[in-house]
């Protein structure tokens, strides 16, 4: 009897078979685990040369003439030589009026539309 035809040799090919495929499927899982991982990782990449890009464009501003000459405005109160001050200043004489009396002399149905209007 030669042992290529025992019932042990079947049996324990069989074994080894089984578990070269319990293996390679355990390798499968990690593959697509790796996977997973390397597009987590490409994508927080991504995001930090997002982010990257938007603090060079904000450094470039904060360096532009034009962010030194807005907070020289608001902080100094710096004006161009071109430009000419206005000031306006609120009448303290002025009676309030009731912009509202023309709405209580209405007809009925204006007064539903300037209400359904939000007036």
């Amino acid at each position: 009897m030669s042992p290529l035809n025992s019932k042990w040799f079947s049996l324990l090919l069989i074994v080894l078979v089984g578990c070269l495929v319990f293996y390679l499927l355990g390798l499968n899982v990690r593959r697509a685990e790796f996977q997973q991982a390397v597009s987590d990782v490409e994508q927080k990449i991504q995001e930090a040369e997002r982010g990257k890009t938007y603090l060079e464009k904000f450094i470039a501003y904060f360096k532009s003439s034009r962010f030194l000459e807005k907070q020289a405005r608001i902080k100094l109160n710096y004006k161009s030589p071109d430009e000419e001050v206005v000031f306006v200043f609120r009448d303290s004489n002025k009676t309030k009026t009731n912009s509202g009396s023309w709405l209580l002399e209405a007809p009925n149905y204006k007064r539903w539309w300037y209400y359904i209007l939000g007036y």
